[in-house]
């Protein structure tokens, strides 16, 4: 019993572990605000003709800039910007265009799909059962301090008024057969 108790406790950990991991992934992932540079330096670079490359992200809010010295950088822009129109609008040529590539999916999270949105609910029900479980066990050696066994008691009425004899204590005797 007490293996089942020890491997619980494992699991509860391991799911704390697994939730806080989950919890801080966007933050380990993205950089930070000092190493971005404005958009708007993107643009006079690029209107300078020093942007060789421009890798925008799957969900289209970062891009990677790689110049023609090959030093590279990340810049943020909206989601729903097109980084084209942009440049165009901001008066970059057609000779100074630099190449565009769109990265397809294949993060960590894209590969399951809708769960990393999921998957927190998921932590937090699993524990939930878990401590539910836990409760109903309760500690091994004493039952009635059990949080969910208010069900299971095993008391006896008593009356006062009853003599406490049984048969045994009679058998033979005709007079106290009689008073019972």
């Amino acid at each position: 019993m007490s293996d089942k108790k020890g491997l619980g406790t494992w699991i509860f950990w391991l799911l704390i572990g697994v939730g806080l991991l989950f919890l801080l992934l966007p933050f380990l992932s993205s950089p930070s605000e000092a190493d971005l540079v404005p958009i708007s330096t993107v643009l006079e670079k690029a209107r300078a003709g020093q942007v060789q490359k421009i890798t925008v992200d799957a969900d289209g809010s970062m891009i990677a800039i790689e110049y023609t010295d090959g030093s590279t950088q990340k810049s943020r822009k909206e989601a729903s910007s097109n980084v084209i129109e942009y440049l165009q609008q901001g008066g970059v040529t057609a000779e100074q265009m630099p190449v565009i590539e769109v990265k397809g999916g294949g993060g960590f999270m894209d590969g399951f799909g809708g769960l990393g949105s999921w998957l927190p609910i998921i932590i937090i029900g699993g524990l939930f059962i878990f401590a539910l479980s836990l409760m109903r066990q309760g500690p091994i050696s004493n039952d009635q301090e059990r949080a969910f066994s208010f069900g299971k008691s095993r008391a006896r009425k008593i009356e006062g008024n009853r003599p406490n004899v049984v048969f045994s204590d009679v058998a033979g005797a005709d007079e106290a057969k009689e008073e019972l």
